[in-house]
């Protein structure tokens, strides 16, 4: 069975592979944590279509059966250009804004919470006016969790002031999901959850994405043991002991 590749720019990636783990024990994978250039939030569209070149080539040699990008940033700002370059399929994630609108009451807001970059490129304007929720939806930018999470704090007072700066604004009382948008967020799920009112729900694409997957390459369960180690890779070399150790502790986090 050929592995699946799961990339983000960092850990928030960990959070989709601990679904695809539940989903298919046996499944090869390979992770790959961009964490040269992290955060991808706040690049440019066409430097992180040039990293995404340069993590194909990298991953070239493990023949893949497909690549899953578990990063909402690179998704909407180099899916379609990775498809063009290869033969293989490449599964993306957008903020989960359909489950949320389809979900929730239409008198309620839905905030959409992702890094700069998502909240600014036109794939989530699309998104928003093709589902005609231009007035339900509301934009908040937690682009400092990505910096909190690749440091390991998920749950400190730094963190639980940022949350609390970020939410002011808004008049929580109207809201009725807030959208996960980016892979990284879901670590602060506790921390969210202790902050917010208990009437809003959280929602996150991380099992729409997996089923998607599912649908796209072949799988088969191998004997009834535990699956087979993933490979962890950071920008283009082996991760170190340390690091694997890093993204195995966050593993068991998700």
């Amino acid at each position: 069975m050929r592995p699946v590749a799961i990339f983000d720019s960092g850990i928030g990636g960990l959070t989709v592979m601990a679904e695809v783990q539940r989903r298919m024990p046996h499944l090869p994978l390979i992770f790959y944590a961009d964490q040269a250039h992290v955060p991808y939030g706040n690049k440019a569209p066409e430097n992180i279509r040039a990293y995404m070149m340069e993590v194909l080539e990298d991953l070239r040699p493990y023949h893949i059966q497909a690549l899953l990008l578990a990063c909402n940033t690179a998704t909407s700002a180099a899916a379609d250009f990775l498809r063009a370059q290869t033969d293989f399929p490449i599964v993306g994630m957008e903020p989960a804004v359909k489950p949320a609108v389809l979900k929730e009451a239409v008198d309620k807001k839905i905030l959409v919470s992702a890094t700069d970059l998502t909240l600014r490129l036109d794939k989530l304007s699309r998104l928003i006016k093709n589902l005609a929720a231009e007035d339900r939806v509301q934009r908040l930018s937690l682009q400092e969790l990505v910096t909190f999470a690749e440091k390991g704090d998920f749950d400190g007072p730094a963190v639980e002031q940022y949350l609390g700066d970020q939410l002011a604004p808004y008049d929580l009382s109207t809201v009725g999901a807030l959208v996960l948008g980016c892979t990284h967020f879901l670590y602060f799920k506790p921390l969210l959850e202790a902050i917010l009112p208990p009437t809003i729900d959280m929602i996150d694409g991380n099992v729409g994405t997996v089923k998607q997957l599912q649908k796209l390459i072949a799988y088969h369960e191998d004997g009834q043991g535990p699956g087979p180690q993933p490979q962890f890779i950071v920008s283009g070399r082996p991760a170190s002991k340390e690091e694997a150790d890093f993204f195995q502790a966050c593993l068991c986090r998700s």
